[in-house]
């Protein structure tokens, strides 16, 4: 199918999503839900899972995408940038917070970008 069709139909990331992958020196993944791509460090043996939120997605969504696609891997740490406020409101939320654990969400690309290795490993 990859020699039919070419590399390019496989290719779903849009532009912005890129331009903050490529910002944060992330290796970017296709076709996947949950997440967009992954931050190699030397200080860790395991890459960490990266989600961007995508305009039409609220924050609570985002997060779970990230987390069902992390679960079967057992990522210690992982990352969501937020780029809107968009919230569900729900009369009751419940957090469990083993799955918060090890989340970093994003809100500042460029503060992140500067000071990622001291949030990730310290």
């Amino acid at each position: 199918n990859l020699l039919k069709n070419g590399r390019e139909s496989y290719l779903n990331q849009d532009q912005k999503t890129l331009g903050i992958l490529k910002r944060l020196h992330i290796i970017p993944v296709q076709r996947n839900k949950g997440i967009d791509g992954f931050l190699k460090s030397q200080d860790s043996f395991k890459p960490i899972p990266v989600k961007i939120q995508k305009e039409n997605e609220t924050i609570e969504v985002a997060k779970s995408l990230l987390r069902k696609a992390c679960k079967k891997n057992g990522y210690q740490k992982k990352i969501l940038v937020k780029t809107n406020n968009e919230q569900s409101f729900q009369l009751f939320t419940f957090k469990n917070k083993q799955e918060e654990e090890g989340l970093i969400v994003v809100e500042d690309v460029e503060d992140f970008s500067r000071k990622k290795d001291k949030l990730l490993f310290s």
